[in-house]
């Protein structure tokens, strides 16, 4: 809790958990237009926190300023006061009482299904349409995966419930089954769809898996009319690591067949892919500016999406119609000239 709302400059020492240098933190705060943002939270107990299953903590966040003479940093905590801060999270029943008046739905630790956090942000700036968009475009693999227990319900000020539902989305559809050929053992093989793994790269025995799909009567050959979207001109692979979530869409070339795919990173190689993005989380980046990671995470994001086209270029290949032989193309008036000579 304190890395999601009240350190900064700080990242986790947890490889692959991320802390306070991404811009998940800005995120919620650009979502409240008084920048006012509060979390409760349920877990199972821990051994280095016994007695501990909730936590709720209130923060604001505004630039330091001064009034009259006196200065301030700009933050402040709702929460229980604390000698030498301005406070810390309420636990137990205490942060179940506030969250119960805040409106939250209280949570059972003794639940596994109560087990996540709960965010209130003040005065909203995003409608519920939009964040349902956005929770799918960018975490329908956390969605997809049962085993993860992922859920988002986003509700709002009237009370209305809304569902994430990435398969109903017609976009997402051909991302889920590329993502389903790159993860699940397919029985069959299923015409237009392909599944690869990506061969070693440097120590990195198994980067990850592949999965491709195309659409030969739809998407995959559009019509080339003014208003179609841009991304239905080219072929994109959703980039997948392991907490589930699509970094990147990646463009992968402009020539028909178009090609949907999800490739979906190994663990072994998570951690070097995320020390690769940028401060979004929303690319690999394949140079090093200033130092800042190792070389040969850039190496390896190359050589990934090298093979990731390379391979999205080969079941492009299949797809093309093969010509026809030389012996069997009938040239009429060609024909019809050399019986008059």
């Amino acid at each position: 809790m304190a890395l999601a709302l009240s350190s900064t400059g700080v990242t986790s020492d947890v490889p692959g958990r991320g802390g306070s240098y991404g811009y998940g933190k800005a995120g919620l705060i650009r979502g409240s237009a008084t920048r006012t943002v509060l979390a409760y939270t349920c877990f199972a107990e821990r051994f280095d926190d016994p007695g501990i299953t909730r936590r709720l903590l209130g923060m604001t966040y505004w630039d330091t300023h001064t009034v009259g003479k006196e200065s301030f940093v700009g933050s402040a905590r709702l929460g229980r006061a604390h000698e030498g801060t301005s406070a810390v999270p309420l636990e137990n029943e205490d942060a179940d009482q506030l969250a119960s008046l805040l409106g939250f739905e209280v949570r059972n630790p003794q639940l596994p299904a109560d087990h996540g956090t709960s965010f209130l942000l003040v005065d909203p700036t995003v409608e519920p349409e939009d964040l349902v968009n956005a929770v799918e475009r960018n975490w329908w693999p956390a969605l997809m995966e049962s085993s993860l227990h992922f859920n988002v319900v986003i509700e709002d000020i009237e009370g209305a419930l809304y569902h994430p539902r990435p398969r109903s989305n017609a976009t997402l559809r051909p991302f889920i089954e590329a993502y389903e050929a790159a993860t699940v053992p397919q029985d069959n093989k299923r015409e237009h769809i392909r599944t690869r793994v990506l061969q070693k790269i440097g120590h990195y025995k198994r980067p990850g898996t592949l999965g491709l799909i195309a659409d030969l009567d739809d998407w995959s050959n559009p019509d080339d009319r003014a208003g179609d979207p841009a991304d239905s001109h080219c072929s994109l692979v959703a980039l997948v690591r392991t907490p589930r979530m699509v970094v990147e869409y990646l463009d992968a070339g402009r020539s028909v067949p178009y090609i949907r795919g999800c490739f979906v990173a190994d663990e072994s190689v998570n951690e070097a892919l995320r020390q690769t993005e940028p401060k979004g989380h929303d690319s690999w980046q394949t140079r090093v500016a200033s130092g800042d990671f190792d070389p040969e995470f850039a190496e390896l994001t190359r050589e990934i999406i090298f093979k990731i086209k390379n391979n999205l270029n080969s079941f492009r290949a299949e797809l093309k119609p093969q010509p026809k032989p030389s012996e069997a193309v009938r040239l009429p008036e060609f024909d019809r000239l050399m019986k008059i000579l």
